[in-house]
């Protein structure tokens, strides 16, 4: 989303600079030309408070957007330090209440969030569910909230998926995951379902298109549940839309989302969707679209059966990504 909004927002409103706690990751050869970076070096956020603090001091900016939770924070931590003609606006990317039920310490964060968050000069939310969470368990002012959802670049995307072949092999059915593996995406309760769907559907196979600190224990999980055959871990891949596009169905299995920029996206594609109903704005989109399916949270079975009525013969037809997320 950042390096997407950088490429749109117009020049000749505003000048545009990009700080980055540590300049690492795939998305650095997106970011425009135009615009300056600066590597605090960090590699956590805590580490960098110093560094952004004397960054904004130098570059005196008329506004400046937040959009990770810790970093948030610490800018309103900051605040008394900066000059007094900085604004500060935080973009919000999950459901907060439900981000809090998972973590440790939630007695020392619940509160610091909602000391902090209800000082910023505007929060972002990209779901509705998400803006009444911090209205109702987080004191944020409604006059100082924004409703803004995720921008999908349609576009774009059909361009990536229309330059490549199905990169599918078989006949499938081929189900798709898409995202960072991480307890809050549910690949666990993917994997799960899709053992029971497998167990009544030879052939079907599992695609997960992304990284991160769970692979090991859910490739674990897949030969637990006897089908790491079919299950196949790809890693990232800086063009997921080819795989949204030729596959079956996809899934959103989160435990907790804002607005979940991989069901939009897959949306773009045409591809149909199945999720779990979690906490979050996902039931924003799929409310009445056709093509797509909103079960239960955490019914495996319910997710299963849906997943196959998606990959039958009488499968819906493909959905259209609402012009409002255009």
């Amino acid at each position: 989303m950042v390096t997407l909004l950088l490429q749109h927002l117009p020049r000749e409103s505003f000048s545009l600079h990009l700080a980055l706690v540590d300049r690492t990751g795939p998305f650095l050869a997106d970011l425009p030309s135009d615009v300056e970076i600066y590597d605090l070096g960090a590699h956590r956020v805590r580490y960098a408070l110093f560094g952004l603090r004397r960054l904004i001091r130098r570059l005196q900016p008329d506004l400046v957007v937040s959009n990770l939770n810790y970093l948030n924070l610490a800018l309103l931590l900051l605040r008394p330090f900066l000059p007094r003609k900085v604004k500060i606006l935080l973009q919000e990317t999950t459901t907060l209440s439900a981000h809090l039920a998972e973590m440790s310490w939630r007695g020392l964060w619940g509160p610091a969030y909602r000391w902090l968050y209800p000082r910023a000069d505007g929060v972002l939310c990209c779901s509705q569910a998400m803006r009444d969470d911090l209205l109702e368990h987080f004191g944020v002012d409604p006059a100082r909230s924004y409703l803004v959802c995720h921008p999908i670049d349609v576009n774009a995307i059909e361009a990536a998926f229309q330059a490549q072949p199905s990169p599918f092999p078989g006949v499938g059915p081929h189900i798709l995951g898409v995202g960072r593996f991480e307890l809050e995406k549910g690949y666990d309760r993917l994997i799960a379902a899709f053992a029971e769907m497998a167990a009544r559907n030879p052939g079907a196979e599992l695609w997960l298109v992304g990284e991160g600190s769970e692979r090991a224990g859910l490739e674990a999980l897949a030969k637990r549940l006897g089908v790491l055959g079919e299950v196949h871990f790809l890693g990232f891949d800086p063009n997921p839309f080819v795989w949204m596009h030729h596959a079956d169905v996809f899934v959103q299995s989160s435990r907790r989302e804002g607005l979940p920029v991989a069901v939009l996206e897959a949306i773009a594609t045409g591809t149909r969707v199945v999720a779990f109903d979690c906490p979050g704005g996902t039931r924003e989109i799929t409310d009445g679209l056709e093509g797509t399916s909103l079960v239960p949270d955490g019914d495996l079975e319910a997710l299963a059966r849906a997943i196959e009525r998606f990959v039958s013969a009488h499968r819906p037809p493909r959905p259209t990504l609402p012009q409002r997320y255009h």
